[in-house]
């Protein structure tokens, strides 16, 4: 069954910013019911021409770049990221490359960066993938949590 917030629709609330996910019961509905259990729901809210903002530009200069940032942290644990902004993947949602990228290095097969590293006994995990984006710019973050040995490693 389809639900939705009882919250009061806001002033700001547009149709144009707004998404709707229908998914698990009610698959044996045909699409003509779905969609009019949809727009029972939904038809409240109007389209007030908002559009989603935009944050044209680069996200980071070069002062933002290239540098290494030391934390202390609160629970005992080591973690090396690296992130570097990239176009988001949406622009080329059908080739997907930070999801190609994403696979190449977070692979944890025979050869890769991750099998080395545990192999090494430097790296517990890893996990590499695109993040943090807007329709204007995106990050790709690889984050490796390391071992002690791993982080005596690190020479920054």
């Amino acid at each position: 069954m389809l639900k939705r917030s009882r919250r009061p629709i806001g002033r700001c609330e547009s149709s144009l910013l707004t998404t709707t996910t229908y998914t698990g019961i009610g698959i044996h509905l045909s699409l003509d019911k779905i969609e009019s259990s949809v727009l029972s729901k939904f038809q409240e809210i109007r389209n007030i021409g908002r559009i989603h903002p935009t944050f044209p530009g680069q996200p980071c200069t070069s002062e933002h770049l290239q540098i290494i940032v030391k934390t202390v942290p609160i629970k005992r644990s080591h973690k090396l990221r690296i992130t570097w902004p990239i176009t988001p993947d949406i622009h080329h949602y059908m080739e997907g490359p930070s999801r190609y990228l994403g696979h190449l290095i977070g692979h944890e097969g025979e050869g890769s960066l991750f099998y080395i590293l545990k192999k090494l006994g430097w790296a517990t995990s890893l996990s590499a993938g695109e993040s943090d984006w807007t329709m204007e710019f995106s990050f790709f973050k690889v984050v490796i949590e390391l071992s002690d040995a791993g982080h005596g490693q690190c020479f920054f």
